[in-house]
């Protein structure tokens, strides 16, 4: 599991004390909540890509099976979805939400998402 602190640019996940923080803007989090454990995992990779199957194993998704010899199987829907999901947190959560929220995330059409280092 993602413990911690993690820091993009004006976005700040603090799970150890459950906090996440954009600019000013600071809110109560539940640091198991998979959109943030999903943010958390691909803050901590920054400039690197983050395959479905690993983001799954990280953060435990139900579509993640252990057993399963062929990761090419993981369900990307869940995954997928788990983007969508934490976007719409971000914007409902965020009054300050922003285009530089929007657009951090990048997916990799098959492969997985990835999040590239802030704009200074």
């Amino acid at each position: 599991m993602i413990e911690g602190k993690y820091i993009y640019g004006d976005l700040i996940i603090d799970q150890d004390n459950a906090l996440l923080q954009y600019k000013d803007k600071i809110i109560n989090i539940t640091p198991t909540n998979n959109e943030i454990l999903f943010l958390a995992c691909l803050i901590k990779n920054v400039d690197k890509l983050v395959k479905y199957s690993e983001i799954a194993k990280e953060i435990n998704l139900n579509s993640f099976n252990p057993h399963e010899k062929d990761m090419s199987r993981i369900d990307t829907s869940s995954v997928n979805k788990l983007k969508s999901n934490t976007m719409i947190f971000l914007k409902n959560n965020l009054p300050n939400y922003d285009e530089n929220l929007e657009n951090m995330i990048v997916s990799v059409r098959g492969i997985g998402y990835k999040i590239t280092s802030p704009r200074l």
